[in-house]
């Protein structure tokens, strides 16, 4: 300010702001949703099959101890959906789009002959399942595909790690 400034000089005694929060503002954080990304990348074991809204019975601990773990697995990444069906493997390219959209488009898959077929799941149906994917959903480290049956009754799928 000049010699010349007609404002008034203030006292320390004046609180420079008018009102001061003593408390904090509260913050509230909301989890975002989850994106397809978030899914992408990730080594998926299917853990449950429901067709109808009925559970299938379908249960990753019949399946054989040698080879079990790596039956009916999938994993999305770039563009590319892959794993394994009982036995053989399959890949194919996707689309994801809004509203938790995804389209699997035609598989290819390896033919090789099945020396165990789980009773409850087939691997041709997984494929059908698979391809008939419309949406997703994420919740508790859970991927449930939601799909249908060739007859079109509702499918869902769901996978763990």
């Amino acid at each position: 300010m000049s010699c010349a400034s007609n404002r008034k000089e203030s006292s320390l005694s004046e609180p420079v702001f008018s009102s001061i929060e003593t408390e904090p503002a509260e913050i509230t954080l909301q989890p975002s949703a989850p994106v397809f990304s978030d899914i992408t990348g990730k080594d998926w074991m299917l853990t449950g099959v429901f067709i109808g809204g009925a559970d299938t019975l379908f249960s990753r601990e019949n399946l054989p101890r040698e080879n079990g773990r790596n039956y009916f697995t999938l994993k999305f990444d770039s563009g590319t959906v892959s794993g394994t069906g009982a036995p053989n493997r399959f890949s194919a390219p996707y689309t994801s789009g809004d509203n938790n959209s995804v389209s699997i488009l035609p598989m290819r898959s390896t033919l090789m002959a099945a020396l165990f077929e789980p009773e409850n799941l087939k691997e041709h149906e997984f494929y059908v399942y698979l391809q008939n994917a419309s949406a997703w959903k994420l919740a508790d480290e859970k991927l449930t595909l939601f799909s249908k049956t060739k007859d079109e009754q509702e499918a869902r799928l769901v996978f763990g790690f």
